[in-house]
């Protein structure tokens, strides 16, 4: 778009003669001085295959594309599960009631109970809403790997005792 100063246009007229003529003049100006004009339209980028489709997509990126997807796939899935359980959950509800939502997840290797940063964590992979008034004396609730202390995700260790496996969701 070429910017005018107001003296270059003394006035507005809805005429189409007076239009055309404008816009020939407008025409006329931006080819006649499209070097100094501060506005140029941009130089067209180099020519090349647009990155719209999986043929012509590098291998590696092929890969993680296809592993984004996948997961995507996993994703809007368990979003589905999880919609259709909080309403399950809600409509069982005749009151409001604070829920927690939770991963579960196991030890992969018995520790004690206080080595849980230095154990392996096999993910069940499942998520889960849970009634906040629910949880027992012994589940333990720590913050989702990856994740800042104070946020609201959670994993829910499944293992309350060394001998006794709570029974979440199954």
């Amino acid at each position: 778009m070429l910017h005018r100063s107001a003296s270059d246009i003394t006035h507005v007229s809805d005429s189409e003669p007076e239009r055309e003529a404008l816009r020939r003049r407008l025409k006329e100006s931006r080819n006649g001085s499209q070097s100094s004009s501060p506005c140029q339209s941009p130089t067209p980028a180099p020519s090349r295959a647009p990155l719209t489709t999986i043929s012509n997509t590098p291998k590696r990126l092929q890969h993680r594309l296809s592993v984004i997807d996948k997961r995507l796939t996993e994703v809007e899935q368990e979003v589905r599960d999880l919609r259709s359980e909080f309403n399950g959950l809600a409509g069982s509800l005749t009151r409001e009631e604070d829920v927690v939502l939770v991963r579960l997840f196991k030890k992969s290797r018995w520790q004690p109970k206080t080595a849980w940063e230095n154990c392996r964590v096999l993910e069940d992979g499942r998520t889960m809403l849970i009634l906040a008034k629910y949880f027992i004396r012994g589940v333990h609730l720590i913050n989702a790997f990856g994740c800042a202390k104070e946020s609201t995700t959670y994993y829910l260790n499944d293992l309350v005792d060394n001998d006794w496996f709570l029974r979440a969701g199954n």
